[in-house]
């Protein structure tokens, strides 16, 4: 289970590292994602509602995430 939630880690930081990585080249700057990336309030309130529930956080709630941040980001500009 440790091995598992530590490559789930690994892949996770990966991901965002990835999608910094395409922001920048889309925007075609370095501060444009770094300015952007905090701006996710659905993230905030994802974790919210998660902790509101007592749902816990497994991958099926961490995917919701990624995508949720991929969409706001998509969205942003």
């Amino acid at each position: 289970m440790r091995q598992s939630f530590r490559s789930f880690a690994l892949g996770l930081t990966l991901s965002v590292v990835l999608l910094y990585l395409i922001l920048v080249a889309q925007f075609k700057s370095f501060l444009d994602p770094l300015l952007i990336s905090p701006r996710a309030p659905g993230l905030t309130g994802a974790l919210l509602i998660l902790y509101l529930t007592g749902t816990t956080m497994n991958v099926m709630s961490l995917m919701g995430l990624m995508i949720l941040i991929g969409m706001t980001v998509s969205t942003a500009f």
